[in-house]
């Protein structure tokens, strides 16, 4: 027995997938995308951004020698460790859901804003509004 033959060009028929796309024209789809697109870009940057902090961190304990520097008995590089990368790993988090509930709310704004004409409210349902 052998697998049926794979189409070229995606899984589904043509006509298939353009019935499964919403018209570029609704507004509401488009304001979705933007919502994924400023998501997305914002967590690339403070992911980036941590990245760049912890690898500068790591940098900077390994130019501290570890032998013989230690504060009551704990060697120097792990007070580092638990005052510098966990605060700076807490504050980039903290800061990124601030950033994140900051494009939801434009979001919602301009949903309501754009969608009172048209009988929507912000805040329901996944597809960001519900019509009433």
């Amino acid at each position: 027995v052998t697998p049926p033959c794979p189409r070229r060009g995606g899984g589904e028929p043509a006509r298939l997938r353009a019935q499964s796309k919403p018209a570029a024209s609704d507004p509401h789809a488009v304001y979705a995308r933007a919502l994924i697109r400023s998501q997305f870009a914002t967590a690339l940057v403070f992911a980036i951004g941590f990245v760049l902090a912890t690898v500068l961190f790591v940098v900077g304990l390994t130019l501290i020698p570890d032998e013989g520097y230690a504060v009551l008995g704990v060697p120097v590089s792990w007070l580092l460790l638990a005052f510098g990368v966990y605060p700076l790993l807490l504050t980039v988090s903290a800061l990124a859901v601030r950033a994140a509930n900051r494009n939801e709310a434009r979001f919602r704004s301009l949903v309501a804003g754009e969608g009172a004409a048209e009988g929507y409210t912000a805040g329901g349902g996944d597809e960001g509004g519900e019509k009433s």
